[in-house]
Order: C-alpha cells, then sequence, then structure tokens
C-alpha cells in the first residue's frame, strides 16, 4: 500500500466528489433557465402607479410605420396600450390576442387606436418576431423602460384601455390574460 501512486488515491476521492456535482448540473442549469424565461411574472412585484380612474399618461412614440403616435388619442377614440416582451411567454400567449382584437377594430370599424410597446427590445428582435409569426399589430419598439415606467413598476403583458377622455377604464396583467371578447367588450 506504501508504494501506491498518490493518483490511484485521489482518482477515487474526486470522483466521488464530481460524480454527485455532474447529476446536480443539469437540475442546476434547467432551474437558472427557467428563472431567465419567467422574468416577465417572477419579477417582485411593486405598487403600479396607475389605477382604473386615472388619466392616461401623456407620450409620444414612433411606430413600426414610422408614424408618430401621440397617447392618448384625442379625436373621441379609445386607447388601447400593450405593453410586452416576445421573450415573455405570457406575452407570447396574449400576441395572438391581441391581433384578434386588431383585427375586430378594423372589421367592426371601432373607434379605437391600438398600439403594442416593447419593454427593453429593439425594433429588429420585435419586427423578426412580429415576421415570424404573422403579426401585423402595430407596435413601437422601445429599448428602455421610460415609457413602461409611466405606467408600471413591473409585471409584463399589461393592456390598458382608456376612454375618449383619457381616463383608464380597464387594466389587465398576466393574472388573468383577457380574451380578446373581454377587451372587445370594454371598447363598447
Amino acid at each position: 500500500m506504501e508504494n501506491q501512486k498518490p493518483s490511484r488515491l485521489i482518482y477515487p476521492l474526486i470522483s466521488s466528489i464530481l460524480h454527485p456535482l455532474l447529476f446536480l448540473l443539469p437540475i442546476l442549469l434547467s432551474s437558472l433557465l427557467l428563472l431567465t424565461i419567467s422574468s416577465c411574472v417572477s419579477e417582485e412585484p411593486q405598487p403600479d402607479p396607475l389605477e382604473v380612474g386615472d388619466s392616461c399618461p401623456r407620450f409620444s412614440i414612433l411606430t413600426d410605420a414610422g408614424l408618430t403616435l401621440s397617447m392618448p388619442d384625442s379625436d373621441g377614440r379609445y386607447s388601447v396600450i400593450i405593453f410586452f416582451n416576445t421573450e415573455c411567454p405570457d406575452c407570447r400567449k396574449e400576441l395572438p390576442v391581441i391581433q384578434n382584437v386588431y383585427d375586430e377594430i378594423n372589421r367592426q370599424d371601432i373607434p379605437a387606436t391600438l398600439i403594442a410597446i416593447s419593454r427593453n427590445q429593439s425594433e429588429e428582435e420585435v419586427a423578426s418576431y412580429w415576421r415570424h409569426n404573422n403579426l401585423s399589430i402595430p407596435f413601437s419598439a422601445q429599448t428602455d423602460t421610460k415609457i413602461y415606467n409611466l405606467f408600471a413598476a413591473s409585471i409584463i403583458p399589461r393592456i390598458y384601455i382608456a376612454n375618449p377622455d383619457g381616463i383608464i377604464t380597464h387594466i389587465w396583467t398576466d393574472t388573468p390574460l383577457p380574451t380578446s371578447a373581454q377587451i372587445l367588450a370594454a371598447l363598447r
């Protein structure tokens, strides 16, 4: 035993330590990935600055079509404002619902302006997602949270409806996500 090489003694010891760690590595990586993906929902809840009955903040944005849009719309129309990020699972679930709302607004000639505003995303990222998912919703890509912070401190998706007087009548977040019927009913 005295003549055994140190590597013969150390190898089993190292192996006994590393083997359980290698088993845990996929679990740790999966957990980290889930935390990253669900970041739109797992943010620390903070009080929101806006509630139903408040005036909609005034802001101007540039849309994907190159138009400047000032909100809330002052020409007797409802304003439908959606905050999203294409990496958020709940946003991905809700965007087809918003597309349906947008199509119905146009089909039924409902007096409403709808705009989807990204949070922390470039125009290229949003446009790529729109193309890949056949979306035609007007959007404004915002690479920061400046406009978002006028409305809220955390959690997306968020949907706000302001009446023609600029008063917020409805607010939805990720729990529960509204249906297109609920959003359309709020515009009537």
